[in-house]
């Protein structure tokens, strides 16, 4: 029972939590998803050469954003939220059990601090809008957009993108919402095929669930959005969540090696 409770709490339970960002984010409607207002504010130059510099009010803008953020979506920040605590304390006290080295430990610790990074900067990708404004608007990274931006040029969905074409603000909303896509199914396969490694031992097996879950999810995402007027459920988009997943399996295989194995006798008793 204990080993059960391991493993979903451990194991299952941050694909579930990504699973819960992709489905909460593809009912949003298109403004709410609309990050236009804010690349206004860092393509500002001089509002960023205002802000360069000062942490403590940096501060004060993240204590706003945090407010707003809560203020906005209530319900998804507080679950995300209490779940990374949950999630961080049982993290912790398996960690910190008697048959484990130093190494193990501070190992654990270590990828125990990155996935709540990760797991934290792709919910503020997904749940973009203006109140993360005060906090991206003072990083400068309009100074250097401009000569990166201008080697963009491909074909997305039947529209050529281009600075040219999108703009400034237009061609970096694109690129954050479609990194998103990429990011946040990286990491569903990956945390599937680590829940899958974990539970049955078997590469082979994570590999596939994993890259199903995937493309089912990423299925599911666009066709519910071809009913909502504001967004558009496109077949781009289905691939290029693949992709992500792609990447995310092929990742958590070179770091299989470090991953938990089921002992014996729990794969004797399935």
């Amino acid at each position: 029972m204990k080993k059960r409770t391991e493993l979903v709490t451990m194991y299952y339970f941050p694909p579930a939590l990504i699973l819960f960002l992709i489905f909460y984010a593809s009912f949003q409607p298109a403004s709410e998803q609309d990050i236009r207002p804010v690349l206004r504010r860092m393509t500002d130059r001089d509002y960023l050469y205002t802000q360069g510099g000062r942490i403590a009010e940096w501060l004060i803008q993240i204590r706003e954003m945090l407010v707003l953020a809560l203020r906005e979506h209530t319900v998804p920040v507080i679950m995300i939220m209490l779940s990374l605590i949950v999630f961080g304390i049982l993290f912790v006290r398996n960690t910190f059990q008697k048959n484990r080295t130093t190494k193990e430990k501070l190992v654990r610790l270590s990828l125990l601090g990155f996935l709540i990074l990760v797991l934290l900067g792709t919910s503020v990708l997904v749940l973009a809008s203006e109140e993360i404004a005060s906090v991206i608007s003072g990083a400068g990274l309009s100074s250097y957009a401009v000569s990166f931006l201008n080697w963009i040029d491909f074909h997305y969905a039947g529209r050529h993108v281009t600075l040219e074409n999108y703009g400034m603000e237009g061609l970096l909303n694109f690129l954050f919402r479609k990194s998103a896509h990429f990011v946040l199914y990286a990491l569903l396969a990956f945390f599937m095929f680590r829940a899958v490694y974990a539970t049955a031992g078997r590469k082979g097996l994570g590999f596939v669930l994993a890259m199903v879950l995937v493309i089912t999810a990423g299925s599911l995402d666009e066709f519910q959005q071809s009913f909502n007027p504001d967004r558009s459920g496109l077949v781009e988009d289905v691939i290029l969540d693949t992709a992500g997943g792609f990447f995310g399996v092929c990742l958590a295989l070179l770091l299989s090696p470090l991953m938990r194995k089921p002992d014996k006798e729990t794969r004797k008793h399935r």
